[in-house]
């Protein structure tokens, strides 16, 4: 594996075009898109919005993985509602934007 920890890359670049672009050239498209022709830099091929949200969601997932190996419960709990048949992750941004899903739990 080349590189074990581009997901943590990926969560913690700045939410702009312009690092997504650097990115994009350093590592590849997200691969939602059509890919370009690779004879010089790229042009995102996939829309930018997708980029702003797939790195919000990543950001997500490495948040709660940091809060699962830290065993901070307390910031655990504020994201996750769990009950005998699942679990509701909720998180809200700060700019009031908001995700939420739900895990089931097999029974």
């Amino acid at each position: 594996m080349l590189f074990p920890t581009l997901y943590r890359t990926f969560a913690q670049i700045d939410s702009n075009e312009e690092s997504f672009l650097e990115f994009a050239n350093w590592f590849g498209e997200l691969g939602v898109g059509m890919m370009t022709e690779r004879s010089g830099p790229i042009h995102l091929a996939d829309p930018s919005h997708r980029w702003f949200e797939e790195r919000h969601t990543m950001r997500e997932a490495v948040d709660v993985l940091d809060a699962l190996k830290d065993e901070d419960d307390a910031t655990l709990s504020k994201w996750f509602n769990v009950s005998s048949n699942g679990a509701q992750f909720q998180r809200q941004c700060e700019s009031g934007a908001g995700h939420w899903a739900w895990v089931a739990i097999p029974g």
